[in-house]
């Protein structure tokens, strides 16, 4: 990923290789790829991954519920997940189906989301 951030690509390129490299360009169809290119520059010229300064034991002392999901698509990605949910107190779950982006999966995700919220309003 720090190799591919600096360099100087066309954004449809920069984001087909991003894609590559977080296990979802496959998964994604090629009209979503297509309205992720605008996107681009946000991202490139954005602060980088690595460099964030996540408030993990903020997260942890806060008492509302959390929920940690990846796209079950790299073993990589659930062990960074499953490190954060310990980490902040979270629940975890996969959402196949859509790689990295999670939210692709639809109604999947929205029932997790769903049983988190209402598990919230039953406390």
């Amino acid at each position: 990923m720090r190799g591919l951030w600096g360099q100087n690509l066309p954004d449809v390129d920069w984001v087909i290789r991003f894609l590559k490299a977080v296990g979802s360009a496959d998964a994604l169809p090629p009209e979503l790829i297509t309205a992720a290119v605008p996107l681009v520059p946000v991202l490139r010229h954005g602060r980088p991954l690595w460099q964030g300064d996540l408030p993990l034991a903020e997260l942890a002392a806060a008492t509302f519920p959390k929920l940690v999901v990846s796209g079950g698509h790299s073993a990589g990605f659930d062990a960074i997940c499953d490190d954060l949910a310990e980490r902040i107190g979270a629940s975890r779950a996969v959402s196949a189906g859509a790689g990295h982006e999670v939210q692709f999966t639809g109604q999947p995700l929205n029932d997790l989301l769903l049983a988190l919220w209402r598990g919230a309003n039953s406390r």
